[in-house]
């Protein structure tokens, strides 16, 4: 099941044709689940994860991650900032650029990850401030929402074979335990 999939909260189908971008191109670009749930969070705040979102007061921003004009959207279109695929594209770059997925390898936390998503990459002028009710806190508390029981690491094939070597020396373990005890 994709990182989408896991989703729990109703987005309507534009929303969730979004965050379906969002996670493939994350995933396409190397780059950690746990770092795209972040991303995704910080997208339902900056856009409602709506692509066509341009906000003109004060500065020109526009697209799912909001791009200024001024800062990770500058030297691109209006159209182009609205472009989701593109969009999130020049998200990625900056984050390769800046080296912050590696950050979220190491704390795999969606919380973590939307956190860092949100000071690093998006600078969100209101996310200084960690405590209570804080914009930043807001923006962790919807990526456990809309992400409660995940794992980063997800279902790996390996887990299999692992999870029966596992049981079996359990399983002989006890085994070998109750025979010892049985005999005293």
């Amino acid at each position: 099941m994709s990182l989408v999939g896991k989703l729990k909260v109703q987005l309507d189908p534009a929303q969730l044709a979004n965050a379906q971008i969002i996670e493939r191109e994350f995933y396409w670009a190397g780059l950690p689940a746990g770092l795209a749930a972040g991303a995704i969070a910080n997208a339902w705040h900056e856009s409602r994860l709506n692509h066509l979102a341009h906000n003109t007061s004060g500065e020109d921003s526009a697209g799912l991650f909001q791009l200024n004009v001024r800062g990770l959207g500058h030297g691109m279109s209006l159209a182009q900032r609205q472009d989701p695929v593109q969009n999130a594209q020049r998200v990625i770059e900056e984050i390769k650029r800046l080296g912050v997925d590696d950050l979220v390898r190491q704390n795999p936390s969606v919380s973590y990850a939307a956190q860092v998503f949100a000071k690093e990459i998006e600078r969100c002028a209101a996310c200084g401030y960690q405590g209570g009710d804080s914009e930043l806190h807001r923006r962790s508390a919807t990526a456990l929402e809309f992400f409660p029981m995940y794992v980063s690491y997800g279902f790996q094939p390996w887990m299999i074979p692992a999870g029966i070597a596992v049981t079996s020396v359990v399983a002989l373990g006890a085994y070998a335990y109750f025979r010892v005890y049985r005999r005293a």
